[in-house]
C-alpha cells in the first residue's frame, strides 16, 4: 500500500512537470514561429503570453520557495504550492503541450474505469536562452517526492539514481528517468535544445518529437482551421486548444463508446465530431474567442465555426470598460450555463451514482425553483474578464470577473438569494474546521471566498458586490481595487 502512494505521487509529480517546464526564465525570440504538430497528434495546448502582464512572475516563485524554507509551507499544503509555483510563472513563458500518442483499456479497479496504456507527450518551452533555472525550480517541486524523484542533474552530466542520458536523433543529449516497476508512459524525459528546452512524459517522447519537428510535415487540417476563425496580423493568436477525435476513436474505441468518455461526448455534442479546436485571439484591447470544429458526417474541406465572445463594449452594460490590458465580453444565458455545468459534472460520476445525482438535483431545484429564475434573470446575459488589477498569478485563469445587475436597487435581495444558493456550502464560520465549509463569508469586508486548504491563507477565488456589480477574482484585493473605482461595499 505504501508503494502504491509512492507510485500516485511520482505519475502525479511527472505530469506536474510537464507543466512546470514553463518556470524557467526564458525568453522567445521575436517573430519566432512556434513549433510545428504533427499531423497524428492527439490534442496539443499552445499559450503565447507576450501581451500580458507578468511582472510578477519571476518574484513570486521566489518567495514560495522562501515561506517553504522557513517553515511556513504545511506537507499537507505542498500539492496546492506545487501548482501555485507552476502557475504564478505560466504567464510569462511561450509554451506547447503536445500529445503525440494516448491510449487506455478498461479497469474496474481504476477510478475512471480505465487506465493508461500508452502515452506520449512533450511540454516545450520556446526559449534559446539557458534553461538551468528549469532545474532549479524543478529540484523544489520533487523534492517533495524525494523517495521516488530523480536527482538534480541537468542533461549532459552524469547520471544518477534511476537517471540516463541518450542521444537524441538531432544529435543533441538528454535525459531519461524511471524505476524498474514503472510502465513506460511514467518515464520522464528532457533535454535543452537549441531553441527550447523540452519536457517528454512517455519513453521515447522526445525522439519522437525530434523526429516530427525535421521532417517538418505540415498539418493540413489545422490550416483549415485557423483560416475558418479568420485569424489575420490584426488579430493574432495568443491561445490555441486542439483535439483529434478521429484519432481517439482509433485508439482507444472500447473507451469513448461507452461510460463517462462516451457521455461527456454527446452532453458536449461532440459525439460526431472529427476533430475540435478553440482559438484565442487579440483584436486590439479585446480578446476574442471562436470554436471550430469538423463533424463526420461532413467532407473534409468543411469546418464549422462559433464565435463566443463580442469584439467591442455591449451599449446596454452601465460598467465602466475596465482599464486592464485586456478586457473579454462574453455573451449567456445563465440558465442555460448553470444547466451545462450541471451536466459536465454529472458526466464524471461513476454509472452507480448517477441514481442519486439525479435525484438531489431534482429536489435541489423543486426547491429553489423561484430563486434560481430570479438569480437568473436579475443580471445582463454578459460576463466580462479583464486583469484589472493585474494578478499576483500572471496566467490567463487568474482573471477579474464581472457581473452586472439589471436594476441596481436589487443588489441586497440579489445577495440574499445566492446566499440561499450556497447555504449548504457554508455550515461553519471557522475556517480551522476544514470539510465542514466550502464557501466563507468575510463579514468585515462583506466579501466570500472559497477555503481550498487548511489555514484559509489561499482565498481564491473571492467575490463581493461593488454597487450593482458582482465582482470576482483571485484574492480579496481584487474585490477591494474595484470597489475603490466603483463604489459600494
Amino acid at each position: 500500500m505504501r508503494h502504491f502512494g509512492a507510485m500516485r505521487a511520482w505519475t502525479w509529480a511527472a505530469q506536474v512537470l510537464l507543466m512546470l517546464a514553463i518556470i524557467a526564465p526564458v525568453a522567445r525570440a521575436a517573430g519566432a514561429a512556434p513549433p510545428g504538430i504533427p499531423p497524428d497528434a492527439v490534442a496539443f495546448y499552445r499559450f503565447d503570453p507576450s501581451r500580458f502582464d507578468s511582472k510578477t512572475a519571476a518574484m513570486l516563485p521566489l518567495a514560495l520557495r522562501l515561506a517553504e524554507q522557513a517553515g511556513l509551507v504545511s506537507p499537507d499544503f505542498h500539492p496546492l504550492f506545487d501548482g501555485i509555483l507552476a502557475a504564478s510563472v505560466a504567464g510569462a513563458v511561450p509554451h506547447t503541450l503536445c500529445v503525440l500518442d494516448l491510449d487506455a483499456e478498461f479497469d474496474a479497479q481504476a477510478k475512471n474505469g480505465f487506465r493508461l496504456t500508452s502515452l506520449q507527450s512533450v511540454l516545450v518551452l520556446e526559449s534559446s536562452r539557458d534553461h538551468r533555472a528549469f532545474l532549479s525550480t524543478l529540484g523544489t517541486i520533487l523534492s517533495h517526492y524525494q523517495s521516488e524523484a530523480p536527482g538534480g542533474e541537468a542533461p549532459g552530466q552524469a547520471a544518477s539514481g534511476g537517471q540516463e542520458l541518450f542521444d537524441l536523433p538531432s544529435g543533441g543529449r538528454a535525459a531519461r528517468f524511471s524505476k524498474p516497476n514503472w510502465s513506460p508512459w511514467q518515464t520522464v524525459e528532457w533535454a535543452s535544445l537549441t531553441d527550447s528546452f523540452v519536457v517528454g512524459l512517455g519513453c521515447g517522447s522526445l525522439e519522437r518529437w525530434v523526429r516530427a519537428q525535421a521532417a517538418g510535415a505540415d498539418n493540413p487540417t489545422l490550416t483549415l482551421h485557423r483560416l475558418t476563425a479568420q485569424q489575420q496580423p490584426e488579430a493574432p493568436s495568443f491561445l490555441e486548444i486542439w483535439i483529434n477525435f478521429e484519432r481517439l476513436h482509433e485508439t482507444m474505441p472500447d473507451i469513448l463508446a461507452q461510460g463517462r468518455p462516451r457521455r461527456m461526448l454527446t452532453t458536449w455534442r461532440l459525439d460526431g465530431a472529427r476533430n475540435w479546436m478553440f482559438h484565442g485571439r487579440w483584436k486590439g484591447a479585446f480578446l476574442v474567442a471562436d470554436l471550430t470544429w469538423q463533424r463526420r458526417s461532413d467532407r473534409h474541406d468543411f469546418v464549422v465555426s462559433r464565435s463566443l465572445t463580442l469584439d467591442h463594449w455591449p451599449a446596454d452594460l452601465t460598467l465602466p470598460r475596465p482599464a486592464g490590458e485586456y478586457c473579454v465580453v462574453i455573451p449567456i444565458d445563465f440558465a442555460a450555463a448553470f444547466d451545462r455545468v450541471l451536466g459536465a459534472y454529472r458526466d464524471t460520476l461513476a454509472a452507480d451514482k448517477l441514481v442519486e445525482f439525479d435525484a438531489r438535483v431534482k429536489q435541489y431545484r423543486l426547491r429553489q425553483r423561484a430563486t434560481y429564475d430570479a438569480l437568473w434573470s436579475a443580471f445582463e446575459p454578459y460576463v466580462v474578464l479583464s486583469n484589472d488589477p493585474p494578478p499576483a498569478v500572471p496566467v490567463p485563469g487568474a482573471t477579474t470577473v464581472y457581473f452586472e445587475l439589471k436594476d441596481s436597487r436589487q443588489a441586497a435581495a440579489t445577495q440574499r438569494r445566492l446566499e440561499s444558493l450556497l447555504e449548504q456550502f457554508m455550515k461553519s464560520d471557522d475556517p480551522q474546521r476544514l470539510g465542514e465549509s466550502v464557501v466563507r463569508h468575510e463579514r468585515e469586508g462583506n466579501y466570500y471566498w472559497l477555503q481550498l486548504e487548511k489555514s484559509g491563507t489561499l482565498r481564491v477565488p473571492s467575490w463581493g458586490w461593488a454597487g450593482p456589480y458582482l465582482i470576482g477574482g483571485w484574492g480579496p484585493s481584487v474585490v477591494e481595487h474595484n470597489r475603490a473605482k466603483l463604489g459600494g461595499r
